[in-house]
Parts: C-alpha cells; structure tokens; sequence
C-alpha cells in the first residue's frame, strides 16, 4: 500500500466503511464502524498493501453493485480485493499475450497506472 501511516489510513477505512454502508442502505452504530475499521486496516496491511488507494477503493465500488451479499464483515471485503486482485493478474495476462481487448478500460488503467507493464 501506498505509505500511509495507520492513524491517516483508519480514517480513510472509516470513510470508505461508511460510503459502501450508505451504498448498501445500511446504518452500522459508531463501535461497528471503528472496529471493522481496525480489521480492514490490518487486512491492507498485511494482504493488501501492494494495491493503491484507488485499486481499493474502486473494489469496494465494484463489490457493492456486483454482490449477493450484503452485509459488510471481513470475508465480504477480503473477496471483493481479492476479485480485483484477480481481475489486475487476468489483465496483465491478457495484454502480455495479445489480449488486449478482453481488457476492461478500468483495468487497463490501473495496469498503466501500476506500471504493472513495462
């Protein structure tokens, strides 16, 4: 992840809880919140810190309007980051092996971004 210090990063997990909460019609009360926040924290840190803030939250995004389920707990986000995670491997795949055009403009993005490809 980006060099974000932890205190910077809860506040951004916080705000980003919130939004997919909002998204999902959903009012979790403050001690909700704060502790998935903690938890999601860890999680970028220790399994996700290689993708930008953008690549995350743009998961998220994704996983609110592709979703079945729609509560917001650890194993919710962990699948949506890690779907994203899959999507940016298929993409860097795909270009490198003349499949450019299977590649959302999304994706393509962030590969770009990412200098994931030289």
């Amino acid at each position: 992840m980006e060099d974000i210090k932890r205190k910077e990063l809860k506040s951004r997990c916080i705000d980003l809880l919130m939004k997919t909460y909002m998204e999902l019609g959903q009012s979790p009360d403050v001690d909700t919140v704060d502790m998935n926040a903690d938890l999601l924290v860890n999680d970028i840190q220790e399994r996700y810190n290689k993708m930008t803030w953008k690549v995350i939250t743009l998961a998220f995004e994704n996983g609110v309007r592709e979703t079945d389920d729609f509560s917001i707990n650890v194993k919710t986000w962990n699948k949506w980051l890690t779907t994203m995670k899959h999507k940016i491997w298929a993409g860097v795949y795909d270009i490198q092996n003349g499949g450019k055009h299977k590649v959302t403009k999304q994706i393509q993005s962030i590969i770009t971004n990412q200098k994931l490809i030289e």
